[in-house]
């Protein structure tokens, strides 16, 4: 019989608290009350971030349409007039970017913010996944890589019984600097 870890991490300003329960695959493929249940193992590889951990979490959104709705790109120009080298500049573009970035997690509850190390873990749900289809973005915080603001949003379409695998790695790495350029042209 195969048991799974699921790791249940709440998020406090003080402390992490963690929880684990374990969970029988065979009771949730036999009961009703699972019939909405998914799963997504996530590994985090990127041993170039000291430490490795990112705070994560799911969106109902595309995280990536809305920061481009919200970035103020005319605070920014103005901002921008005002510095006084390139380093300035940069420094207050990737300002910008963390803090517009980092503020489509306002809708996301304490409890629904997760730690991601390097030992990876296994999100599931057994109630979220009320549809045929439902779509989700796998999103972090912004960390700061090389001196460069950067995050994951990774879509997946869930549908119930989902049992999916996926890493975080230098390879699916998305560039705040990148996205601004984008937006900017």
């Amino acid at each position: 019989m195969k048991n799974k870890l699921v790791i249940l991490i709440a998020l406090t300003t003080m402390s992490f608290w963690t929880f684990a329960q374990i969970k029988d695959d065979s009771k949730i493929q036999n009961s009703s009350q699972y019939e909405n249940y998914w799963e997504i193992q996530i590994k985090f590889n990127l041993p170039e971030l000291n430490p490795e951990a990112i705070q994560i979490c799911w969106l109902e959104f595309d995280p990536i349409e809305e920061f481009n709705k919200t970035l103020n790109l005319d605070y920014l120009t103005e901002s921008l007039k005002k510095a006084k080298d390139e380093n300035e500049k940069t420094l207050k573009i990737n300002v910008l970017n963390k803090v517009t970035w980092d503020n489509l997690f306002n809708v996301v509850k304490g409890s629904e913010m997760y730690l991601l190390t390097n030992k990876g873990m296994i999100l599931s749900s057994a109630s979220d996944c009320k549809q045929p289809k439902n779509k989700k973005w796998l999103v972090t915080k912004v960390f700061n890589l090389d001196g460069k603001p950067y995050c994951y949003a990774i879509p997946f379409d869930l549908d119930n019984g989902s049992k999916l695998e996926v890493t975080l790695n230098k390879a699916n790495l998305i560039s705040l600097t990148d996205l601004y350029n984008k937006i900017k042209k």
